[in-house]
């Protein structure tokens, strides 16, 4: 959203992010729990890299939607439930258009959408990634709709070697139950993830766990820490496996969200502020997004939008080249 902003000269209305719907327990299961963009950017960088309205600013500014931008997965029925959770967040005006008539009030799509509002599809000329045609997307108030990976910064980043800083490897464990690939491995629909489902499952035998670990660990030079970022249902597994490692390798040290959690709430969560309670393991994802952006090496995880951030924010920074995904920490069969 920033980038195409940058590109197309704009200003931006922050729109509110969601909680992820299983991993964080705030959210009570539901797709479209709110987070106020506050939490997730500091408003103030932003505005040094782009004009951001306030909110009295884009009620006076934008008072509706002349037109939507739209990338892609627009109509999924979750994305439209988000777009109309964020009316609620701004309010149900600023989600008409300009004869006052609600946006999807009739469903979503092309067709069902054209005497509604504009549409103009919006892709990417490379390598620069400047927005095809930037002249016609000359809307004062667009909807950038569903804006989700737009930009490849990965395959636009200069490859060159940098010396990596730091001492220790973050590794992404984000195969927990019932959420993993949609508890693919739960279910075993799929024959060909059969082998890395049994790898998963024997991680999780505190003797195997502490081989594994133990094998990479002595791979890398100058490294003998481990930050283990995962979602809380795995917290108990994690402790059993660094448990077994403590008696065998105490050399290494294994450090998980159980330890970053009392440490947040002590120094940067004010006692009786229920805003922080509510978003703390908001902002409990956000320190460990931070903790694995500054590593040595970080392993990512399969089929993990989490893990994809951080690889290409490594990317951008450069510091990516030892990088690799958590398959490597697995089992042979």
């Amino acid at each position: 959203m920033v980038f195409t902003a940058v590109k197309l000269n704009r200003s931006i209305v922050i729109s509110p992010f969601f909680k992820h719907d299983i991993a964080d327990p705030s959210s009570e299961g539901d797709g479209v729990a709110l987070v106020h963009p506050y939490l997730r950017i500091n408003i103030q960088k932003l505005r040094e890299l782009v004009p951001v309205l306030s909110t009295e600013e884009y009620n006076n500014t934008c008072p509706h939607f002349d037109a939507i931008y739209n990338v892609g997965g627009m109509c999924k029925p979750e994305t439209v439930k988000r777009f109309k959770a964020s009316c609620v967040f701004f309010g149900q005006e600023f989600c008409k258009n300009e004869n006052g008539e609600e946006i999807f009030k009739h469903g979503c799509s092309n067709k069902l959408l054209e005497d509604e509002i504009v549409q103009k599809s919006l892709t990417y000329d490379k390598p620069d990634y400047t927005p095809k045609g930037a002249d016609s997307y000359r809307e004062r108030c667009a909807l950038l709709a569903f804006p989700y990976n737009l930009v490849n910064f990965w395959g636009a980043t200069k490859k060159k070697k940098q010396e990596l800083n730091g001492d220790y490897v973050t590794l992404h464990w984000r195969y927990n139950s019932g959420d993993w690939l949609h508890g693919t491995c739960d279910k075993r629909e799929k024959k060909k993830l059969d082998d890395i489902c049994t790898q998963i499952e024997m991680m999780k035998r505190p003797e195997i766990f502490t081989a594994q670990i133990s094998a990479f660990i002595d791979s890398v030079e100058g490294v003998n820490s481990i930050y283990i970022a995962s979602p809380p249902s795995e917290t108990e597994m994690l402790n059993k496996g660094r448990a077994f490692l403590a008696k065998t390798r105490p050399d290494i040290k294994v450090v998980l969200q159980s330890e970053v959690i009392p440490f947040l709430k002590e120094n940067f969560f004010p006692e009786g502020c229920k805003t922080h309670e509510t978003e703390s393991w908001d902002l409990l994802s956000l320190t460990e997004m931070e903790i694995a952006a500054d590593s040595r090496i970080f392993l990512s995880s399969i089929g993990s939008s989490w893990s994809n951030n951080i690889k290409m924010e490594r990317q951008l920074r450069e510091v990516h080249k030892d990088d690799d995904g958590n398959k490597v920490i697995l089992p042979t069969l």
